[in-house]
């Protein structure tokens, strides 16, 4: 039995097997034949459009929320022009279904599903108005955005519907059986189908404001200093500068779950484990699971152990930035596909080509080197401690990892083929560290 399905088993919970069993639709019915891997073009686009974006705030002396739709904007839209012609190109995806089926238009069924859309809406909606944890002004970046986007969403959302379902293969997804049953039409309803299409929004709903206010709140960060004279002035909006692309790209890709790009979710996390490790690393479960049972955060850090060493403190810092820039590298390469707890499309350029987790091995190295756990002033006792507490806070990351692929090996055929390749070259580089002898191809 392998380590993280022991971990399911004392926990009482499903493994992924189980959960996928239960959860999601069968590989039939799953499968991504059609599909083809995101472009790494992409993301740079989206990454010059940021930079650009960037000047722009300068320049206007924006922050908060108009910072943050110049930034979304800007770091959106030459990625989905990019998406654009990717799906045009038929040399490239010549199989798309949305733009080489021939339309078969069906107002009835595309009102359905705009019956479906709105329910889903109002299913957050009321979420939103049953946890306390919406109603305070923390959110109120989001919710002041979502007025005048809801008035554009609604002009456009019919016309969206009809022109997409006309081309599905397969048009009888979770919004039509949502729409039907709110109409009492509950005869073709599939009620995995419906469970997944629930879970999305879930997912949606909880990531996309909290991505939004981040990068909202994090705006004002971003204006140049009037000098870098020291390394402290340097390392501290680097930082600033490295998470807010990655909020940036992570707010796009929740909001640019539209199959017309291509960018849909083709199945939801199955697994209670791969929801509550997910969960557990966002506010507002953060709070009391991160700082109250795995406190590993310490008021003595690397700055602190370094003020005195001028060079140690360089390079430390250096280190630190370096593993966080892998990190947003690695969620820069999904573009507009980012999204946690979902199968959106399979990356294997980039970081993904060496590992397939670059994304939490570079947060936990930087966590190492920001807290440094290993040493402590009250002793080797506290220092065991502090080692024992980045453990758990590993594992819960490993758990995320497991649980993850999993979930992409049973839906998704290119995952399995990509995990069966990283395994081949970790093996490859194991067996060149070790001294040992390369047999050639022939």
């Amino acid at each position: 039995m392998t380590f993280h399905k022991a971990i399911l088993n004392t926990l009482s919970l499903s493994t992924p097997e189980d959960g996928l069993k239960d959860s999601i639709a069968s590989p039939s019915e799953t499968s991504q034949k059609d599909d083809y891997l995101p472009s790494a073009i992409t993301g740079m686009a989206g990454l010059c459009g940021f930079a650009f974006g960037l000047l722009l705030l300068q320049y206007f002396h924006l922050e908060g929320q108009q910072a943050g739709l110049l930034l979304a904007g800007m770091t959106g839209m030459p990625m989905l022009a990019h998406e654009l012609y990717l799906l045009f190109n038929t040399k490239i995806c010549p199989t798309n279904p949305l733009f080489s089926t021939k339309p078969s238009y069906n107002v009835k069924r595309s009102l359905e599903k705009c019956l479906g859309v709105i329910i889903s809406v109002g299913f957050v909606a009321l979420l939103y108005w049953l946890f306390p944890e919406y109603h305070g002004n923390f959110y109120e970046p989001f919710y002041s955005v979502l007025k005048p986007v809801a008035v554009i969403w609604l002009l456009m959302l019919f016309p969206y519907v009809l022109w997409v379902d006309a081309r599905m293969k397969t048009p009888e997804d979770g919004y039509w059986q949502l729409g039907r049953i709110c109409l009492l039409h509950f005869e073709n309803i599939r009620k995995k189908t419906l469970l997944q299409h629930l879970g999305l929004w879930v997912v949606k709903g909880f990531f996309l404001p909290l991505m939004w206010v981040y990068l909202c709140n994090n705006t004002r960060f971003l204006r140049l200093p009037e000098d870098f004279s020291t390394f402290k002035q340097v390392y501290d909006y680097l930082s600033n500068l490295i998470f807010s692309i990655d909020l940036c790209f992570a707010a796009v890709g929740y909001s640019m779950t539209l199959r017309i790009f291509n960018a849909h979710v083709r199945s939801v996390e199955p697994t209670t484990l791969g929801w509550l490790s997910a969960l557990a690393c966002y506010q507002p479960f953060w709070s009391l699971i991160g700082n109250q049972f795995i406190a590993y955060h310490r008021t003595v850090t690397w700055e602190i152990w370094f003020q005195n060493m001028p060079a140690a403190y360089i390079t430390w810092g250096v280190f630190i930035l370096l593993s966080n820039i892998v990190f947003v590298w690695a969620t820069i390469c999904f573009g507009i596909r980012f999204s946690n707890l979902t199968h959106r499309g399979i990356i294997n350029f980039g970081p993904y080509y060496f590992t397939k987790h670059p994304a939490y091995i570079a947060k936990i190295f930087s966590y190492i080197l920001i807290f440094m756990p290993v040493i402590s002033r009250q002793g080797i006792a506290d220092a065991i401690r502090n080692m024992a507490l980045m453990v758990l806070i590993s594992l819960v990351y490993y758990i995320r990892a497991r649980t993850e692929e999993e979930h992409l090996s049973a839906v998704n055929e290119t995952y399995r083929l990509y995990s069966e390749q990283i395994r081949k070259r970790h093996a490859k580089w194991l067996s060149i560290l070790a001294g040992k002898p390369q047999v050639p191809r022939i």
